[in-house]
């Protein structure tokens, strides 16, 4: 799912290679689904946008769900290592802070601007309190426990990733609208 930042009705879907990635540190993931934001709409209406360098057109859908099919040993994918350095966060990347870096309250970074450029290299940061396994395991409970119906009605439209287009467009009853990426 792509467009041409800066540029109304240049959405389409198209084939791009696998990211130039040093060490053999390529996670294959295999696509299931994306959520589409109010981000994804802005920028498919031309709004705001920047494709990497050297690039025309900006891959969209940070909302997204996988299945990790292949990683290197050490990625924390397949040995529940520590996270790769937020200096190998490529495009598409996804990091989790499980700790506190600094006690002091002040933050010292222009937050609007990390969102911005995160946004539009599909990047996810994302933090926890408490993020030991027994609270993940707690919270993956807590979800195969809770009413499917409920659920499942978070998700308020399914399009096929055909016709991905479908989904820029807000309907009154969207909660989430998610683009299957799988048949």
């Amino acid at each position: 799912m792509t467009v041409r930042p800066g540029q109304k009705g240049t959405f389409g879907v198209e084939e791009v290679p696998h990211p130039d990635l040093q060490d053999g540190a390529l996670v294959v993931v295999r696509g299931r689904a994306i959520g589409v934001c109010g981000t994804d709409r802005e920028i498919a209406d031309g709004v705001y946008g920047t494709p990497p360098c050297g690039e025309e057109r900006l891959i969209i859908g940070h909302e997204s769900l996988g299945e990790v099919i292949e990683a290197p040993a050490g990625s924390g994918f397949s040995d529940r290592s520590a996270t790769p350095p937020p200096q190998r966060l490529a495009s598409g990347g996804i990091m989790c802070l499980t700790g506190i870096m600094n006690l002091d309250p002040t933050l010292d970074l222009d937050a609007t601007s990390m969102n911005r450029n995160m946004v539009l290299r599909n990047q996810v940061l994302f933090g926890t309190v408490n993020a030991g396994r027994r609270h993940w395991e707690q919270a993956a409970e807590a979800l195969a426990a809770a009413n499917r119906s409920w659920l499942s009605g978070l998700i308020t439209r399914r399009v096929p990733l055909t016709s991905w287009a479908e989904a820029l467009d807000r309907q009154p009853e969207d909660i989430k609208v998610v683009v299957e990426l799988t048949a």
